[in-house]
């Protein structure tokens, strides 16, 4: 998604110890009505507050890990820092 102050990305996790999602593992496994209702929560979330939020679909669980690891290694250096 994308907000006023750009890029924002966001990483859907599921519980691993929870019988009721722990079958999940990548995107397609989770419900389309699912996935549907989060995106439309991140589409409205910022308009009582008169921010515009676009959201730009989805990505692989792949990219999600690239994604994890990058905020890992921006948190690492702000440790440094």
């Amino acid at each position: 998604m994308s907000d006023e102050k750009g890029p924002d990305d966001k990483v859907l996790c599921v519980p691993c110890h929870d019988p009721n999602w722990n079958h999940m593992d990548r995107l397609e496994d989770l419900p389309r009505q699912l996935r549907d209702e989060i995106a439309h929560f991140f589409s409205v979330y910022k308009q009582p507050d008169g921010h515009e939020v676009t959201v730009d679909g989805w990505s692989s669980r792949e990219d999600a890990l690239v994604t994890i690891g990058v905020a890992q290694d921006r948190y690492r250096e702000s440790r440094t820092s």
